[in-house]
């Protein structure tokens, strides 16, 4: 919290990339070492399968998954993957920051917004050239997302799945300090990339706070604001500090007061925020591309057929994961 109220947001950006670069390198070589069905990722990760529980898991953990289903146990993950909408508001607020585009003049939200974009030759040309941004900064974002999920699924498969074991619990983290650091290697180097990992571990939960923290302040402005108009005016430091003490004192509450596993206390948020609100977000961006932005500078065919079978999956499977999800507290 202290870093947040005191940091820039030019130095958390560098402090994020270098962690993540590391980790991702070093989780890449281990999958690549484990020597991958390429095949069975392939068809893993673009032929739809319904989720299921091996008899194996019930039988070894049936204090974790028992009363689970696989439905909800896949959206769950899924939602941890990739972010929530809640992520996504803020991440309007960190254009602003970052003065990209028509909102590096709208930054201070005092300013009012045109009541439509100019549709003058230079000003499409510039948009088309501020289109670029996002779309480097989103696509590095998400193949990373990608990358570093697949290398720890390779892992999983490759290591844990064959000797029947799983993260459970509070037990999250110390089965996959094995991707890294095995009994046949030189004791330098276990040395060294238990260090890596432990290190990785570290930031990466580090970064996740110290970053949401941040995140979480643009999204609580953006959110008010639009509710709001009257809290234009209102400066950055004040959602930040509003946010830090609700954010940070209501989750040192969460974490005193209940008993339960992280998975469990995260799931009924993954399902809702992290996952179903993503798909009726895709549908938001469809209708605003087509009201809110002029012809020449609207998504094209190819693009908008992505966002709607985006927008379709991401609801109808976290739907189904929140039914049965439901069914199950009532049963």
């Amino acid at each position: 919290m202290t870093l947040t109220w005191l940091q820039s947001y030019g130095f958390l950006e560098k402090m994020q990339t270098a962690v993540v670069a590391l980790l991702l390198i070093c989780m890449g070589v281990a999958a690549i070492f484990t020597r991958p069905d390429l095949k069975a990722i392939v068809l893993g990760t673009l032929v739809p399968t319904p989720p299921r529980f091996e008899p194996w898991l019930i039988e070894k953990y049936p204090e974790t998954f028992a009363d689970r289903n696989p439905w909800v146990e896949m959206v769950v993950y899924l939602g941890a993957i990739g972010g929530g909408t809640q992520d996504y508001f803020g991440y309007l607020g960190l254009l602003r920051q970052k003065a990209w585009g028509m909102l590096g003049r709208l930054g201070n939200l005092v300013t009012p917004a045109p009541a439509a974009i100019d549709t003058d030759p230079a000003n499409i040309a510039r948009g088309r050239r501020w289109l670029r941004a996002p779309l480097a900064d989103v696509g590095i974002s998400f193949a990373a997302v990608l990358l570093f999920t697949l290398a720890f699924v390779i892992l999983g498969a490759a290591m844990l799945h064959p000797e029947h074991q799983v993260p459970t619990g509070m037990n999250l983290l110390e089965l996959q300090f094995g991707y890294l650091v095995r009994p046949d290697q030189p004791g330098f180097l276990r040395l060294v990339l238990g260090l890596v990992y432990k290190t990785g571990v570290f930031f990466a939960f580090l970064g996740t706070i110290w970053g949401a923290y941040e995140l979480y302040t643009w999204t609580t402005r953006e959110c008010l604001v639009a509710a709001m108009p009257s809290l234009r005016a209102v400066p950055v430091r004040t959602f930040r500090l509003a946010t830090l003490l609700w954010c940070g004192l209501g989750g040192l509450t969460l974490l005193w007061s209940l008993d339960a596993s992280p998975v469990k206390i995260v799931t009924p948020a993954a399902l809702v925020g992290s996952s179903l609100t993503c798909g009726i977000w895709c549908f938001a961006i469809l209708w605003s591309d087509r009201t809110s932005v002029p012809r020449p500078l609207r998504a094209g065919l190819g693009l908008n057929l992505l966002i709607l079978l985006a927008g379709i999956v991401l609801t109808i499977v976290p739907a189904i994961g929140l039914y049965k999800y439901v069914v199950n507290l009532l049963s």
